[in-house]
Order: structure tokens, then sequence, then C-alpha cells
């Protein structure tokens, strides 16, 4: 069984996982992302799209959460605060996201689909032949060596002699990815699994685990307190 979170197979997904794994930007203290973008008002003339249940933090959220799950592992508790206020249907347009991973690490998520914005995965990575691509970062990493930015894959440290701090010089280098279809390395990679019996990159337990995260997220956001992860 492979489930298809194909951003597991994005090279600078790959790439960014490396880095991390490397400690080449320290340990990780956190993380930001951003996920925001316009959804044409054509989109909601499907009825469900307007109600409760069809809006970002279930639909679009899940995949973000799913690389998140992916760089720095599990997470232990998450609060939510989500708003309607754009567009006045039941369903959600925006929400703020705080995360607890259960290593420390701790991040915070802007998401909506009702501003006009460059900032989110698809635009940034450019996977999707259907949305324009644009090259801006949607993620932050910051690490006690370094923060590394994505997709633009730019690691910043400081590069002065002696103790570093905010008064040193700050330079970065950029890494240069070459790019892939994930769904195609993705189906390789089940072909993989199948003929080998290869451990799958997003097994059935990996899934559930993401998947239980995403609903965590919208009962915080429904309820007004963080929830835990078991």
């Amino acid at each position: 069984l492979l489930v298809g979170h194909h951003r597991r197979f994005n090279a600078y997904i790959e790439a960014a996982k490396k880095i991390i794994d490397s400690g080449e930007i320290g340990v990780v203290s956190a993380v930001n992302v951003m996920w925001a973008t316009l959804k044409p008002t054509s989109y909601f003339d499907v009825a469900w799209r307007r109600e409760s249940g069809g809006g970002p933090l279930l639909i679009n959220l899940i995949h973000d959460i799913d690389n998140l799950r992916y760089l720095f592992g599990d997470l232990e508790r998450v609060y939510a605060e989500e708003s309607h206020a754009v567009r006045r249907y039941p369903v959600e347009d925006t929400a703020v996201i705080s995360l607890r991973f259960s290593n420390g690490i701790l991040g915070t998520m802007i998401i909506s689909d009702a501003v006009p914005s460059p900032y989110n995965f698809e635009s940034g990575s450019g996977e999707n032949p259907l949305i324009h691509a644009n090259g801006q970062d949607c993620y932050w990493v910051f690490g006690t060596k370094g923060t590394l930015t994505f997709p633009e894959m730019k690691i910043w440290h400081y590069s002065g002699v002696g103790e570093q701090g905010w008064g040193g010089p700050i330079s970065c280098k950029r890494i240069e990815i070459e790019r892939t279809i994930p769904l195609e390395r993705q189906l390789e990679h089940f072909c993989t699994v199948i003929r080998t019996g290869a451990a799958p990159r997003c097994s059935g337990q990996e899934a559930v685990k993401t998947l239980k995260t995403v609903m965590a997220i919208k009962e915080a956001a429904g309820s007004g307190v963080s929830v835990a992860i078991s």
C-alpha cells in the first residue's frame, strides 16, 4: 500500500529533507508556512464548496501538513483560528494555525483561498501545470546554524569569523535543484514497492497520522482550544 502524497517525491521537498537531515542548518527550532491564493468565484458554483467541510483546511492544508510531517516528524499539539469574513459562506476562507512537534519544533501557518498571492506551494514549486509558477518562497525553516527558504532553496548563515550573532555579516548560498515530475517518480516508486517489497515512502499508517493531524486542526478551529494528537 502506497498512499498518494506525491509531494514526498517532489525534488524540492527531497532536497529540503536532505539538507535538514544532514544538520547543515543545525537543530531546527521553528518553521513558518504560507498557503495563500485566490480561488475564482466560479469555483464556488459547486454547492458543497460553500459548506462546512469544503474549505481549504480539509482540502488544501493536508498536503502541507504531510510535507511538514515528512520533514520534521509527528506533531504533538495544534491550535487554530478560522474565519469566513471575506466571502461569508459557512465554510472558512482563512485560518491561522500553531503547531508543536513531538521533538519540540514550533510552527506557524497562514492559509487562505480568498486573496491574490504568490505565496503557496503550487505557485512556488511550479508543480501543477494548471497553476501559474512564480518561484516565490512559501516555507521558512529556522535552524541554529542557518535558515532554509523554500522553494528558492537558499541557506542563510553568518559568514563572519569569531562569535556568531546578529551583529555579524550574513550571506546565503543557493542549492540548485533538477526538476522532475513528482507523479511519475511516485509511480516508479510504487512499482518498486510492488516488485521488491521495499518500504513505501508513505504507508497507510503515515497517511492516517497526516489525516488525524488535519482533523485535529479543524477541531481546534471549531472549539477554540488546543488539541493534542495521540
